[in-house]
Formats: C-alpha cells, sequence, structure tokens
C-alpha cells in the first residue's frame, strides 16, 4: 500500500514539474513532448485523484497518529502507575524491615525513606536495648549476692548460737536403738522378721487371689516348674490343653503304684512341685483292703519322692468323689470320702501340703459327666485353683 501511495506522489511530482516547466518557456506542456496532449485529460483526472488521495491519505494519518498517541499515553500511563505502585510497594517492604517504634502503647512504622534512614532506626534501637540489658545485669548481680550473702549470715549464726540438741538427739535414739537389739533375743528377732516376711506374703497372696477370682482362666498361668501324676481325671488336664502334656504324667487305671515308673521322668524335670491326683482306682482295684493300708503305702511313695527330688514340695489332692450311676460299677467308690479323710490326716502328721476339694465338688456337682465318674472340661479350672491357692497359703505361714 505504502509503495503505491509512493508511486502516486511521484507521478504527481513529475506532471507538476512538466506544467511548471511549460509556464516558464512559453510553450504548452504538450509540445515539448509528442501525445502529450492526448494524455492531458487522464493527467488531469489523475491530479484530481491524487488530491483526493492526498486529502483522504492525510484524514487518516492524522486519525492514525491520534490513535497512536492514544494507545501511547495509555500504555504510558500504565507503566507509570506500575512503577509507582513498584516503588511504593518497595518503600512500604524496607519500613516493614527496617522497624517499628513503639509509642503511647501503639506501634507506629518508621517513616524511613532510605535505607539509610532505616539504619539509622535499627542502630537507635540497639542501643537501647544493649542500654537496658546493661541496666538489668547489674541490679541481678545485686540480688544474687544479697540472697547469698543472706544464707552465708544465716548459717554462721546457727553454728555460733545453735544449741546443737537435734543431732544430739539422733545420735542418742541410734545408740539407744542398737543397745535395744543388743539387748533383744536372737529368737525374738527372727520371730519379728518371720512375722514381717508373713504379712509380706498375705498381701501377695490377696493380690492373687483377687486376679484369680477376677479370671478364672488366668490360674493357668499361676502352674510353673511343676508335674502332676494322676489317673484318668488328671489326663484331663493336658487333654483339654490347659497344660502341658510333658508334664501331666497320667493315665487311665493308673494308681499310687504307678508314680515309681515315672521316678526317672520325674528327676528329668526336676519340678518344684510335684500334685498327686489318684484315688478313684486305688480305692476301687482292690489293691489295698483297708484306707489305713492305702494310706501308709501313700505315705512311704511320698517319702521316696522327697529323697529323689529333694526341694520339691509335694502336694496331694483330696480325692474326687464318685456319683451315681458310677456305684453300679463298683460299691466300693462310696468309701471314698473315707479315703480321702484317713489320706489328709497322714499327710498333716507327715508335713504333707494336701488340698481338699470336697466343698468345690459340692458346690460343682454338675459338672461330673454322665457317668458319674469323670469331670466335665469346665471342673478343672475349679481344680486347678484349689491347688495354686493351697501352694500359696502354705508358702505364707510355713
Amino acid at each position: 500500500m505504502e509503495m503505491e501511495r509512493g508511486r502516486r506522489r511521484d507521478i504527481d511530482d513529475i506532471a507538476r514539474r512538466r506544467e511548471n516547466r511549460a509556464a516558464n518557456t512559453g510553450r504548452p506542456a504538450a509540445s515539448r513532448r509528442p501525445g502529450a496532449a492526448d494524455r492531458r485529460p487522464v493527467e488531469n483526472r489523475r491530479r484530481a485523484d491524487a488530491g483526493r488521495y492526498e486529502r483522504t491519505s492525510r484524514a487518516s494519518r492524522e486519525q492514525t497518529s491520534e490513535r497512536r498517541y492514544e494507545r501511547t499515553s495509555r500504555t504510558g500511563r500504565e507503566q507509570t502507575s506500575e512503577r509507582r505502585y513498584e516503588r511504593t510497594s518497595r518503600t512500604s517492604r524496607e519500613q516493614a524491615k527496617t522497624g517499628r517504634y513503639e509509642k503511647s502503647g501503639s506501634v507506629s512504622r518508621l517513616p524511613a525513606e532510605n535505607q539509610e534512614t532505616a539504619d539509622r532506626a535499627k542502630a537507635v534501637r540497639s542501643g537501647r536495648k544493649k542500654k537496658s540489658k546493661r541496666t538489668f545485669l547489674p541490679l541481678l548481680l545485686f540480688i544474687v549476692g544479697l540472697v547469698v550473702l543472706g544464707v552465708l549470715v544465716f548459717a554462721l549464726m546457727s553454728l555460733l548460737f545453735g544449741s546443737g540438741e537435734a543431732p544430739h538427739n539422733e545420735t542418742r535414739d541410734g545408740v539407744a536403738y542398737l543397745e535395744s537389739l543388743e539387748a533383744k533375743d536372737p529368737a525374738a528377732i527372727d520371730e519379728t522378721l518371720a512375722a514381717i516376711r508373713k504379712k509380706r506374703m498375705e498381701v501377695e497372696r490377696d493380690i492373687i487371689m483377687q486376679k484369680l477370682t477376677d479370671d478364672e482362666n488366668d490360674v493357668w498361668s499361676m502352674f510353673h516348674d511343676y508335674v502332676i501324676l494322676g489317673d484318668s481325671r488328671a489326663v484331663g488336664f493336658y487333654y483339654y490343653d490347659f497344660l502341658e502334656k510333658n508334664r501331666v504324667l497320667a493315665d487311665g487305671g493308673d494308681t499310687i503304684r504307678k508314680i515309681e515308673t515315672h521316678m526317672d521322668e520325674i528327676k528329668a524335670l526336676n519340678p518344684s512341685y510335684i500334685f498327686l491326683c489318684y484315688g478313684l482306682n486305688d480305692v476301687s482295684i482292690g489293691y489295698w483292703s483297708t484306707p489305713e493300708e492305702y494310706t501308709a503305702e501313700f505315705m512311704q511313695i511320698c517319702a521316696t519322692l522327697k529323697e529323689e527330688v529333694p526341694g520339691a514340695k509335694i502336694i496331694v489332692s483330696s480325692i474326687l468323689p464318685a456319683r451315681d450311676p458310677a456305684f453300679d460299677i463298683s460299691s466300693r467308690w462310696r468309701e471314698i470320702p473315707t479315703y480321702s479323710d484317713m489320706l489328709q490326716d497322714a499327710c498333716e502328721e507327715n508335713d504333707i501340703l494336701f488340698v481338699d476339694n470336697s466343698q468345690t465338688a459340692e458346690d460343682h456337682a454338675d459338672l461330673w459327666d454322665i457317668d458319674g465318674i469323670h469331670v466335665r472340661r469346665e471342673f478343672y479350672s475349679y481344680w486347678a485353683r484349689n491347688l495354686i491357692v493351697a501352694v500359696i497359703e502354705d508358702e505364707t505361714y510355713e
């Protein structure tokens, strides 16, 4: 577009120069160039068009210049506003960084126009803080010195004017206590220590008993370093997975005469507690004609156990009763209470721990099997509880 306008301007300039030359020479412009007269109307039209185009172009250029100026002015104003905002924001940030003055309980920003003013304000604040610290430190040292001096004076006064009765009294009481111990009979001292130990054991027993009462299943955790020997009713201790099988040496039909066959196993386990749970087959099988004969052999076996496993405590369980219809199988089971009572007396005479299960058997008679001989799974926790409680109480009062 620009090239076209330039070309037209060149044509118009050439036409004007020709007219000027024709006017100066006094000849028509057409006479200077052959064929010019023929082109004069065309040139006139071109000049007219060029004039109109020039006027239109001038108006367009003016409008374009106005719009460009307007855009430039608007852009300039926006840039100026942005720069002004940026300078204001930067100044605000610098003022916020340089610090604040505390005045009349309120905080006002330091009117810092440059970094130098901000640095001076910071230096003023630092000087105030240092001055405050220098003022407070001597005061603190002075107070501490007074406290230390007061303590020293009090200690000195106590040494100079104290009666010394308290230390003397303490020494005198200590000597008197030692003399009282020397005057006491050793047996009396042993009794005092035994009473203290007994009291402690009673407290521990009460805690364990309460624990067993709250949770009957926890009784099995009380069994440790033990071995149980017995007949088919003792088999349930491992059959129902209450205790380890290798520590329950029991089988159906066993009597106390079976204990000797387990002696090697017992010595290998080397238990601290040996529980004997026999009697059912002992009464019915007919090896002993009277309770006295049975009891005598039982005590002899217990003596052998003490020799073979020294240090182990022997615990004899009372013979659990039989119930109908068991008596149809053996009427001698009716004599179980008599055998059990005779066994209890023998244990007490020979310092062997006896566990009486008669009350427990009566309270839980419904836990016997239909055969009237064996007991159900639920009964074993009560039986085990009796055994553990007896051990705890024996250790408490021995």
